[in-house]
């Protein structure tokens, strides 16, 4: 089965950064996901440079917190400065992205596809509720990721629901649940159309619980020619 990995990446530094990134390298991924929002106060020409030689496979995720006025607005700016760095993709909550719907013109100017994300991480809503969301979601987006948390492996039905609600759009969706339980909606969600899967470098450094790494999702994958 044809299935694109994509190893995400959580750093503080930016030394920690190119240590991390050149060890996603190492399992050649499809794609690397960088998540960035620790990195703000770093200098942006400096991490552009570590990554220069990433970024036409990078994902970009950045995760809005409740701040003050004054770190929002320097957190729009860093959002600026990184999708001018022109990674293949930016992740921003939808949520954000609604408050600040300049930044999609922002990435279309700057040849960066948009993916946004949703986060529930005490449960998982009904299909028909998830797929509603999905559908106001794909009107701001090129991709969008849905993550809920599974409580029960009824949950696993419901997130994948939204594939089936959207059939058309299944390439544009990322849809899961974490957790233990969740891990069968992670890959299923392939098998659903999803676009790629978020997996880990190895097994010491898991983002999610129950997400996979490169090489466990690999050898599953490998079972389905």
């Amino acid at each position: 089965m044809d299935v694109k990995y994509c190893v995400t990446v959580k750093a503080d530094n930016i030394d920690s950064l190119r240590k991390k990134v050149n060890a996603a390298l190492s399992k050649n991924p499809s794609l690397i996901e960088i998540q960035a929002e620790q990195l703000i106060r770093s200098n942006i020409d400096h991490l552009r440079r570590v990554l220069a030689h990433v970024l036409d496979k990078s994902i970009i995720s950045l995760r809005s917190f409740n701040m003050k006025r004054e770190a929002n607005n320097r957190y729009l700016s860093y959002i600026s400065r990184l999708i001018e760095m022109q990674p293949a993709y930016i992740e921003l909550e939808h949520s954000y992205i609604l408050s600040h719907l300049n930044l999609i013109d922002k990435s279309f100017e700057n040849n960066v596809l948009i993916i946004a994300s949703h986060y529930d991480r005490e449960k998982t809503p009904d299909s028909d509720i998830l797929g509603r969301l999905a559908l106001k979601m794909l009107k701001h987006a090129d991709i969008i990721r849905i993550v809920t948390r599974a409580n029960s492996f009824e949950d696993n039905i419901k997130v994948l629901g939204v594939y089936d609600i959207l059939h058309d759009e299944r390439d544009r969706i990322i849809a899961y649940a974490t957790g233990e339980i969740g891990v069968i909606s992670r890959l299923d969600s392939v098998k659903l159309g999803a676009p790629f899967i978020y997996v880990s470098v190895n097994n010491n450094n898991k983002d999610e619980p129950g997400q996979l790494s490169i090489d466990e999702a690999r050898r599953y994958f490998a079972l389905f020619p």
